[in-house]
């Protein structure tokens, strides 16, 4: 079966994300409980097929706050390549993209947010070696009162200042990129995700 949640802790986290305008998490049982289809409804397979990937349609995020949540496994990256786990015609202005960094800079199992046109084209990342190799991790992404965070299995990583208005109405790709995004070279996932959840001011 698949294994254990990826720091392998034995207590419960509470992660408290918001307060008016996007919910509460309670992040158990994000812990040392065994990941299981029965807990989570099962996942989905991304094979690293180029295009191999899901779409959805949904509202632009603006300047509201946002969650972006998601459990993921998957296996060791090789340098210089990383994965695509979430495309919004990225490259062009207010769009994003999130992805998983194999490269030396910021360094290998980091993830990786690029808000297009946001913090002077900056990406803010979490440390490098947070998502464990070949176990499922749970991520959270989150914008509240202009404040961006990371959450690696339950614990925050990083925080910023983040008012940028992401104001694209365009596809999401989950897994890879789109062939009609402005950018679309493909650096498809290889591995599992469930449990996805988009919030956008509240909604979920």
């Amino acid at each position: 079966s698949l294994p254990y949640h990826g720091d392998k802790s034995s207590s419960p986290k509470t992660l408290t994300v918001a307060s008016s305008g996007i919910s509460i998490v309670n992040d158990t049982p994000h812990n040392y409980l065994e990941y299981s289809a029965t807990d989570h409804g099962g996942s989905v397979y991304f094979g690293g097929g180029t295009r191999e990937h899901l779409s959805t349609s949904l509202p632009a995020f603006g300047t509201q706050d946002f969650e972006v949540e998601f459990w993921i496994y998957g296996g060791a990256l090789t340098s210089n390549t990383w994965y695509t786990l979430f495309s919004r015609d990225y490259n062009t202005a207010g769009s994003f993209r999130i992805y998983m960094s194999g490269s030396s800079n910021p360094g290998p199992d980091a993830l990786m947010y690029y808000p297009k046109g946001g913090f002077n084209n900056g990406i803010k990342s979490t440390s490098s070696g947070l998502i464990k190799d070949n176990v499922w991790n749970h991520v959270l992404l989150s914008r509240t009162s202009g404040t961006g965070k990371w959450f690696i299995n339950g614990v925050e990583d990083i925080s910023w200042s983040d008012t940028y208005d992401m104001d694209s109405t365009a596809t999401l790709y989950i897994g890879d990129t789109g062939a009609d995004e402005t950018y679309n070279s493909s650096y498809p996932l290889e591995g599992y995700m469930a449990d996805i959840v988009i919030r956008i001011g509240g909604s979920g």
